[in-house]
């Protein structure tokens, strides 16, 4: 059973890798109260336990029967509740291919075979977990610990888990962030942009030009997309990248020059208003 699989991968707390390019298992044994984090462009199935992930004034619950996803990459709140040693969140973390979903997109396309077509303007939604996809996440997980099989595999079961997503009646919200169908999608390439350059000096009207916008339809867009104005998403992406690198081993001031900073105390600021605690506290973690 994909239960069984993944908690026989998920051998040490936090994640870990499967082999599988794209493809992690989590184990948290510690429950957390809305903590800062940044969710990937992503599909995310839990097989023990239950999250909340918050997006602005949106909440959205997923657990065994369940799961989330996240089309485009962007700072969240997380929480989990009821967690233990015992009893810790299990869970797998399929990052988006958005090569594997664009030629399975011409398929679907070429056949009209979209039965559940609509124009959302979600870019996170929770699914009920169904048969289908959990069989082909198996056949995946059950070839992780042979090299030749990942190799000659692995692409062919990555897909079928794609084309078993689309299928269902939440594939539109992988094909409309793909395809840019809504003005909410149309902001994936500005989300990008910023994430390749967020240790740049951007300004808003750099951010316009490149998404070919004013600044106030940008802001707007912008908005709706991420509950952030363009200028409150690279500081979270700065604030993200610096603990990242906090946790590896580098000092504070180099985190804040590597992420973008240019003023330390500026940095430790926001730093402490983001997380609760200064960047010197990170090793007491």
């Amino acid at each position: 059973m994909l239960k069984d699989r993944i908690k026989e991968l998920g051998i040490n707390e936090g994640i870990n890798k499967t082999g599988i390019q794209g493809i992690e298992i989590f184990k948290i044994s510690t429950a957390f109260s809305k903590i800062n984090t940044i969710l990937p462009a992503s599909i995310c199935i839990i097989s023990q336990g239950s999250k909340n992930l918050y997006l602005g004034e949106e909440k959205y619950t997923y657990n065994e029967n369940s799961y989330l996803i996240g089309t485009i990459k962007m700072p969240v709140k997380s929480e989990l509740i009821n967690s233990s040693p015992e009893n810790p969140c299990l869970g797998i973390i399929i990052n988006l291919d958005v090569n594997i979903i664009t030629e399975l997109l011409k398929i679907f396309d070429e056949l009209k075979d979209w039965q559940y077509e609509k124009k959302s303007k979600q870019i996170i939604t929770i699914s009920p977990m169904n048969k289908a996809i959990e069989n082909s996440l198996e056949r995946l997980l059950n070839i992780s610990s042979n090299q030749m099989d990942i190799k000659v595999l692995s692409k062919s079961f990555i897909r079928e888990f794609f084309y078993e997503i689309l299928k269902t009646p939440q594939g539109h919200i992988l094909r409309n962030s793909v395809q840019h169908h809504t003005k909410v999608h149309e902001m994936v390439p500005t989300i990008k942009y910023l994430e390749q350059n967020f240790q740049n000096d951007i300004t808003i009207d750099e951010i316009a030009k490149f998404a070919s916008m004013s600044v106030a339809t940008l802001h707007k867009n912008f908005k709706k997309a991420t509950s952030l104005s363009p200028i409150q998403f690279i500081k979270q992406l700065r604030l993200h990248n610096a603990h990242s690198l906090l946790m590896s081993g580098y000092n504070a001031s180099n985190a804040a020059f590597e992420s973008g900073y240019t003023n330390s105390a500026q940095f430790s600021r926001e730093f402490k208003r983001l997380f609760t605690y200064s960047p010197r506290d990170i090793k007491n973690i």
